[in-house]
């Protein structure tokens, strides 16, 4: 056998798996030639390969020959192109089962490779080698593409890297403009749209686009690498299918010890597989078969009757199994939006139709009835469980409300259109930019206006549609032809309404819908919608309003035109809605909800006349962080309205493995706010609450043995200062940095003694909020909705000039750390959370970031950046030996940055919410970093004291010393249980790491110091010297202790007014945040 290198010497591989299967399973595969040619080899073919690698070729070509024999009875007179094709023995295969015919066969493969083929095949007639690197394009002169031609690359790709794979790609569609690429599925092949790879194709340089559209460094997270090229890549799901086929054979061809060993091993293979392919499409349904081994608690009883509205990949659906299997009288009512993830020619939008079908068959057999959004919802959802042999239960059409909170006067027309940068005149669409909403129609559409038409004629399209995702958002948000001409936004109730009232007429291109929101509410308001012509939106507007071909950019195109030019027309819209449209509000919806549930109860003989109303969807939007998106505003609207026409309607939501029922309290807040986002606001801090008790609860139930095992580790620290010969036990953790035990005292005294500011600020919170009580977790909330983004070449801009005063070197330096590829910035799928400086001695830090837009993450560029000089400046200055750093002073030249960068952004904004915004960036870092960092010290010194004392340690001694903390610092502002005084036992620092936290605070209050000498003193001369001192500090590395570091730095830890420093710079930024609240 010849001896190859490289991706030549996999050649063998594949042809011995053909061999291997056309011999244990000639009647699944059978490929003589391969057989033939084993004979030719003297040396024999290495048989190492493991049994399912050599199944895996066998399944791969079977398909394959599938499709090459579809391909050509289809053309008759067509080329098959095999790249790489080795000693591939496909023309023997398809010639046997189907003639040579007209079809041309071309191989393309490396010189030596194709030496070998014509050694073992020779000539053959219709089959023409070329010899050649297939990644350099040149075979395809000898090739006629004027005829149908199909190019096959089977088992290539995964011996290169995927730049290359991607950059052929790219040369193929550049060489061949009308080239269609298709990629092996679970069953056969499918298409990738061309439209989907449209970045490639127009990229000038395919790894940089690669890097930047495939979440590697991508800016826009919710970019996805088209689904089909993902599975080209890599090749799971082909596995998958390989193991199917295999498990299949070997079910039925083996027998005895044989098949019990193979069923073994195949499922060895199989099943990891699946489950990863299962994860990996975010399927986490707990509904089928699985074992009730944990206690289930409910406040449920027989004749309750439990209405629950949208669908998640919860737990829900599970418990509510075993709840039926209980309780045989409860009813279970839930509400069906839609049903576009399984509409057939619609599969193609989402990956979930599985999942969803799935939970539609949960639906059909474990429900007693189902509301439905609107009398084609329902049409559609009985025609699904007819067509799948399923249950259709009664079911129940419900038409939504489409009132939007009116505006008050506080948002006037001119006000709103100038925040967001809209015209006077402007058409609308509401709705998030979502597969099945179809704005790269209307994208399309504009594009081709702009080819057309000058700019004057284009209107202006605002769509109100929260944050650009997909590759839609991506499109519309980064086309600077199309800026000005189509707006994305993110309104309250109140601007909306300022926005639909003011609008010439709305469009809405959506491909399908359940009970459209957004239609009812432009009818209600008298607008004109130009809509998709599909079934649900007719039920809704009948005769008035106009549809579109949905898919056809060109009549889209046309018609928005011819409305825009055509007032006359469009009064006459109007002038009809206005006299033929009902609106149906919300609470219309309750009551016809109210009258469904009144109808289910008197079906009911066992009805006790207790209705559950589930808000676990809200519930798990709340900790995703999502916005009041359709379906949320829906349930959250229906939960408002219902409780008015019920009176004993409870609100409940299922916390892992128990459903709770929400407070009085919390749900009348929902109930009276103004908004339905205030509500849903109210609901989160609820459940919010629930959580934290929940999970203290566990704390609280395990006290006694975490505070046997604290207390075992306060022993062992005492023996071991009693051996070591230490005065105390934190002496014994301070002595290795040669810190004082007064620099520690000094730090928890002081600040036990300036908490006045930090009551003020919670006094504040509590007051802007609007809370009757504040928890500890309302720290979360923030002041204001604030949701500006900041592009990343943005935050460098304004983080390199807010560091300006550190001088022109540390400015150099830093525009070097951002411009030479040290950061790795964006999120991306893998990718570790948080952020993080490396530094590496002789060559230069390395950051990591997740970049996201936030102005928290412009905060945290600042911060690493910190981190990252300050290496610079010490690996510049010291030996290797002494260029490690303590934490002791690690988070000087962090924190000191982000107060730099606050001054420049306060400098630098007028606007009084991104300046509110601003200064609680900065005083969360005060609270949680000095002050929460300076309490959790004092508790560790308090309880090693008592240690030392030879006190008895218990949780109830623990918790004590917790309560009188939180009493001193927090006062009677903040709501105080049990369950918050069980904070001791969260902490991992008191566990592992003893007399480590204090460090935080006590740079914080360095830096504070630092900040007030170099840019608030009056003192030229000061501000120069404690310049000079800090970029010394940075140089120092490891040299000396920390203390002695800060000293010469100008920081003397052991003074109360550098500690109190921090209080005073607290107390200035709350006079400034207090000013900029009394201008909202």
């Amino acid at each position: 056998m010849e001896k190859l290198t490289g991706v030549a010497n996999t050649l063998y591989v594949p042809l011995y798996g053909r061999i291997y299967v056309s011999k244990k399973f000639p009647e699944y595969f059978y490929d003589e030639m391969a057989l033939k040619i084993e004979e030719k080899f003297t040396s024999g073919i290495s048989k190492g390969s493991f049994e399912y690698t050599n199944m895996a070729y066998g399944a791969r070509y079977y398909n394959m020959d599938k499709m090459i024999i579809k391909f050509i009875e289809e053309h008759k007179i067509c080329n098959i192109v095999l790249l790489g094709i080795g000693l591939e023995t496909a023309y023997d295969r398809i010639t046997q089962k189907c003639g040579l015919g007209e079809v041309n066969y071309y191989g393309i493969d490396l010189p030596e490779v194709i030496e070998i083929r014509k050694k073992y095949f020779g000539e053959r007639k219709q089959e023409t080698l070329i010899a050649g690197d297939m990644f350099e394009m040149k075979w395809k002169d000898q090739i006629d593409t004027s005829i149908p031609t199909l190019l096959i690359v089977s088992g290539v790709f995964q011996y290169f890297f995927e730049d290359k794979i991607i950059e052929f790609i790219k040369n193929l569609k550049k060489e061949n403009p009308e080239i269609r690429f298709c990629v092996s599925e679970e069953i056969g092949f499918s298409e990738i749209k061309s439209e989907e790879l449209e970045w490639l194709w127009k990229s000038d340089s395919v790894s940089d686009a690669y890097i930047k559209h495939f979440n590697r460094n991508n800016k826009s997270n919710e970019f996805e690498m088209p689904e089909g090229l993902k599975k080209a890549i890599n090749t799971s799901t082909a596995r998958i299918e390989r193991a199917k086929i295999l498990k299949k054979i070997i079910h039925s061809k083996l027998h005895g010890i044989k098949k019990i060993l193979a069923i073994i091993i195949t499922n060895l293979i199989y099943i990891p597989l699946k489950i990863i392919s299962k994860f990996n499409n975010g399927f986490r349904n707990k509904l089928i078969n699985k074992k009730d081994n944990y206690e289930f608690t409910h406040p449920f009883k027989e004749g309750d009757i439990i209405f629950s509205c949208g669908w998640y990949t919860s737990n829900k659906e599970y418990q509510y199994s075993r709840l039926k299997s209980s309780l045989q009288n409860i009813k279970l009512i839930y509400l069906v939006y839609d049903l576009v993830l399984v509409k057939k020619g619609l599969k193609h939008l989402y990956d979930g139709q599985k999942i969803f079908s799935k939970y539609l068959t949960w639906i059909s057999t474990n429900c007693d009835y189902i509301f439905y959004g609107g009398e084609t919802a329902k049409k559609d959802a009985e025609e699904f469980f007819k067509e799948n042999k399923l249950p259709i239960k009664k079911g129940f059409p419900v038409k939504f409300g489409s009132n939007i909170i009116r505006s008050t006067g506080s948002c006037s027309k001119e006000d709103v259109l100038k925040k967001y940068s809209i015209s006077d005149d402007y058409i609308l669409a509401v709705g998030s930019i979502d597969p099945k909403k179809n704005y790269m129609t209307i994208y399309r559409a504009y594009k081709l206006m702009l080819q057309s038409l000058p700019e004057e004629k284009i209107p202006q399209l605002v769509i109100v549609g929260g944050h650009p995702t997909g590759l839609t958002g991506e499109f519309i948000e980064n086309d600077t032809e199309l800026s000005k001409k189509i707006t994305l936004i993110t309104p309250s109730d109140e601007e909306l309404d300022v926005i639909y009232r003011n609008c010439k007429f709305t469009i809405l291109p959506t491909v399908y819908e359940g009970w459209s929101l957004t239609l009812p509410e432009s009818l209600s308001y008298g607008k004109f919608c130009l809509c998709s012509d599909v079934a649900p939106l007719r039920e809704i507007a009948g005769e008035l309003s106009d549809y579109v071909e949905t898919m056809d950019s060109v009549e889209w195109m046309n018609k928005i035109l011819y409305y825009n030019e055509n007032n006359e027309i469009l009064k006459s819209y109007s002038e009809k809605i206005e006299k033929n449209w009902k609106s149906i509000t919300w609470k219309d919806c309750g009551q016809k909800v109210n009258e469904y549930l009144l109808q289910i109860a008197d079906e009911n003989l066992k009805y006790n006349g207790k209705i559950y109303y589930d808000l676990t969807l809200i519930w798990h939007s709340i900790f995703s962080k999502s916005n009041v998106s359709g379906i949320l505003r829906t349930q959250l609207q229906l939960a408002k309205n219902l409780i008015s026409e019920i009176n004993n309607i409870e609100y409940i939501v299922l916390l892992d493995d128990k459903y709770i029922i929400l407070d009085k309290y919390s749900i009348n807040q929902l109930f009276s706010s103004k908004s339905i986002e205030e509500g849903f606001k109210e609901l989160s801090h609820q459940i919010k609450w629930l959580t934290t008790q929940k999970s203290s609860a566990i704390y609280e139930k395990k006290k006694n043995t975490i505070g046997a095992i604290y207390n075992s580790i306060l022993q062992k620290g005492i023996a071991s200062k009693k051996a070591y010969n230490y005065d105390s036990f934190l002496l014994s953790h301070l002595e290795s940095d040669n810190i004082p035990e007064e620099i520690y005292l000094n730090l928890v005294n002081t600040a036990k003694n300036n908490t006045k500011p930090l009551q003020r600020y919670l006094k504040l919170r509590k007051k802007i909020l609007g809370l009757e009580k504040y928890y500890n977790f309302d720290g979360s909330i923030n002041l204001i909705e604030f949701d500006k983004e900041y592009e990343y070449d943005d935050a460098k801009e304004i983080v390199l000039n807010s560091v300006a005063p550190l001088g022109k070197d540390y400015v150099e330096k830093m525009k070097k750390a951002i411009s030479e590829g040290w950061l790795d910035v964006f999120e991306a799928k893998g990718k570790r959370t948080g952020a993080y400086s490396a530094g590496v001695y002789g060559v230069h830090p390395y950051m990591l970031l997740n970049y996201n837009k936030t102005l928290d993450s412009v905060f945290t560029l600042a911060h690493e950046l910190g981190h990252t000089l300050h290496t610079l400046y010490s690996d510049e200055n010291q030996p290797f030996s002494m260029a490690d750093y303590t934490i002791f002073v690690a988070e000087v030249a962090s924190t000191f940055n982000e107060r730099l960068l606050l001054d420049y952004m306060l400098e630098n904004t007028n606007d009084p919410k991104e300046r509110i915004a601003l200064l609680e960036q900065e005083i969360g870092n005060i609270v949680g970093t000095f002050y929460f960092q300076t309490l959790l010290a004092d508790y560790e010194y308090q309880a090693h004291k008592l240690a030392e004392a030879g006190e008895p340690i218990t949780a109830e001694v623990l918790s004590k010393i917790m309560e009188d903390l939180f009493d001193k610092y927090y006062g009677d502002i903040i709501e105080k249980d049990d369950l918050i005084y069980i904070f001791w036992a969260r902490v991992p620092h008191f566990f592992n790491s003893p007399f480590y936290v204090y460090q935080y605070a006590t740079c914080f209050a360095s830096s504070a110091i630092l900040y007030e000498k170099m840019i608030n003193s009056s003192d030229e001369s000061e501000k120069k010297q404690t310049l000079d001192k800090y970029i010394q500090l940075l140089s120092s590395g490891g040299n000396d202790f920390p203390m002695e570091q800060l000293k010469k730095a100008g920081v003397d830890l052991s003074k109360i007014e550098t500690i109190e420093a921090v209080a005073k710079q607290f107390d200035l930024l709350l006079d400034k945040l207090e000013v900029e609240i009394e201008k909202l």
